[in-house]
């Protein structure tokens, strides 16, 4: 806190930067331009490849890298055998009757009552079922429904399987109009017999790929896509698998190599992965931006012939210069310096600048903006009435500071300083 004040009571705020701060907050402008898009495209330009590589050079700003990683990853998930669904229906069908058990306590046989014949369905439910106790009325109308699709013996709707879910039901009560149902339901999960086998399948298929390169190839012998995502060093999910954060900080040790296999036990899938691609430059490489390079070179060609053309133009008036380049002339109403949005063109603060700088109740000189070009005819500004004196402002003007200080103060000091950012190492 010492330091950051000392640096907020470095920035005093005169009287003349008040001043400005007031002009531009209600000093407005009206006038009309018109706008050429870039998007008239000059047939037959393209780039060189000098041309491109020197854009490149000059224009690293736009470049900008965050380090990540990309990597695909394989999903083996672990789902019941036909054999355990099999299985889950056989037990659910023993529990509708009684069955008989031995209790060594008394050295006798007793009789354990079964869904169909037990007079505490609660507690039965609560023993043998992942459901609560409830109970669903139906209408005789879907109740019908429900015995055309469904096996209904004896008041028992016998067990089915449904969305990865055993289900069996009991009437409890049916008259003329209704019919109330208790479920008793379990979930289908793989059998330790089914998870070994796909462990070992996994682990077969990690034996023989410790390192993928021909992705296609391994694809193809296991029929299975890999996804292929982006990471960054403080991603807390991974796409496709949720909340994985023990993946990303693999995917960023220094330790994990390029193409190697490695094995992931989530919840309710085995994942294998690997690094596909590590990005540790602080500039993207020309082969990622080649593309994005050629489109803003087309531009820049489109506009500087625009501009030529205008500033060329032997027409005397706006009216005729939109004329000639079919284009309308469009107003410009109370615009303040303040403001980053100019007419019908969205955020353009450049433009915004430019605007305010042409002489007023003239043709201006043509402005190449991001996607295309402007012509300005400003109106004559009016007076704007001052304060007598600017200290309220000069308290706005140095609170905004301030703040602004807070914000970017150790981004400021990270560009000047070689700072390594550990925290990925602790979260």
């Amino acid at each position: 806190m010492k330091y950051y004040n000392a640096v907020k009571k470095g920035l005093y705020t005169t009287t003349e930067v008040a001043k400005t701060y007031y002009t531009h907050q209600t000093q407005s402008m009206n006038g009309k331009y018109i706008y050429i898009p870039c998007d008239n495209s000059v047939s037959g330009f393209e780039p060189s490849e000098k041309e491109i590589k020197h854009y490149y050079k000059n224009n690293h700003q736009k470049f900008t890298n965050s380090p990540h990683r990309k990597i695909s990853y394989f999903v083996f998930n672990l789902i019941a055998s036909t054999e355990d669904k099999k299985n889950i229906l056989q037990e659910m069908k023993e529990l509708i009757s009684d069955q008989t058990v031995f209790n060594k306590r008394l050295n006798q046989e007793e009789v354990e009552p079964g869904f169909m014949t037990t007079d505490n369905l609660k507690n039965f439910i609560s023993e043998h079922g992942d459901n609560r106790y409830e109970v669903k009325i139906f209408s005789q109308e879907e109740f019908t429904k429900i015995e055309a699709t469904q096996d209904v013996i004896d008041g028992i709707i016998y067990p089915y399987i449904s969305d990865e879910i055993c289900t069996m039901g009991r009437i409890i009560n049916q008259d003329l109009d209704s019919v109330s149902v208790v479920y008793l339901e379990r979930e289908i999960y793989a059998s330790d017999q089914t998870l070994n086998e796909i462990y070992s399948q996994v682990f077969e298929f990690i034996d023989k790929n410790k390192t993928i390169t021909d992705v296609e190839k391994v694809s193809k012998d296991i029929n299975s896509k890999p996804r292929t995502v982006t990471l960054e060093k403080m991603d807390e999910s991974v796409p496709g698998l949720g909340v994985s954060r023990q993946i990303v900080r693999w995917a960023f040790n220094s330790e994990t190599n390029l193409n190697e296999t490695n094995f992931f036990d989530l919840q309710d899938q085995y994942v294998v992965a690997f690094v596909s691609q590590i990005s540790e430059e602080e500039i993207k490489p020309l082969s990622e931006v080649y593309d994005e390079i050629v489109i803003d070179l087309r531009k820049d060609n489109i506009a500087k012939k625009f501009s030529n053309d205008v500033a060329q133009s032997q027409s005397k008036n706006f009216n005729d210069l939109a004329a000639e380049f079919s284009v309308k002339i469009k107003n410009v109403n109370q615009l303040k310096m303040n403001s980053d949005m100019f007419g019908d063109e969205g955020y353009n603060p450049g433009v915004v600048g430019a605007f305010f700088a042409t002489q007023p109740e003239q043709i201006s000189s043509p402005f190449i903006g991001e996607n295309g070009v402007f012509v300005f005819y400003k109106d004559t500004a009016g007076e704007i009435n001052y304060p007598l004196e600017f200290s309220r402002y000069q308290a706005l003007v140095e609170r905004t500071n301030h703040a602004m200080i807070d914000l970017s103060l150790v981004d400021l000091l990270k560009e000047n300083k070689n700072i390594i950012d550990n925290r990925f190492n602790f979260y």
